[in-house]
């Protein structure tokens, strides 16, 4: 007699680790906004996206995927890292990430219903590669270029 038995629902450790990360992620991001509007929140993006960028790459490397990395997301999303970064002060990279960010990334955004599911790891690096440049460009044009 086959009796089916229902286990209890388990998460993996890794889906754990994304829901602390991304609850860590989500408070950070937001007091460093508000604390340090104009130096440390973009020392701090300039170092959270490339590392989930990388940490995407090697998840998708086995499988096959990584070249779903040349979407034009992540080029995009390395534009404005890196007018973020090394170009802060240059009116062309500045026009280049503003455009991207709030254009392309932001219409993704809407088109393909990024939410924030802490416990999904790829959903927390779509959070990244999607709105948060365009938080970031916000922050530029109404925070730091206002001063």
């Amino acid at each position: 007699m086959n009796v089916y038995v229902q286990s209890a629902p388990y998460m993996k450790l890794r889906d754990k680790f994304a829901f602390v990360l991304g609850v860590l992620m989500t408070i950070s991001f937001a007091y460093s906004m508000g604390r340090w509007p104009n130096t440390n929140f973009y020392t701090m993006y300039s170092i959270v996206v490339p590392l989930f960028i990388a940490i995407r790459f090697v998840d998708y490397k086995p499988k096959g995927y990584h070249y779903f990395l040349l979407d034009f997301c992540y080029p995009a999303g390395a534009v404005v890292v890196i007018f973020v970064a090394f170009y802060p002060k240059n009116m062309t990279w500045y026009r280049l990430a503003f455009m991207f960010a709030n254009g392309a990334l932001a219409t993704a955004t809407a088109a393909f219903r990024n939410s924030l599911i802490f416990h999904k790891f790829d959903h927390l690096v779509s959070l990244v590669t999607h709105p948060i440049p365009l938080i970031c460009m916000w922050n530029v044009r109404q925070v730091t270029m206002m001063e």
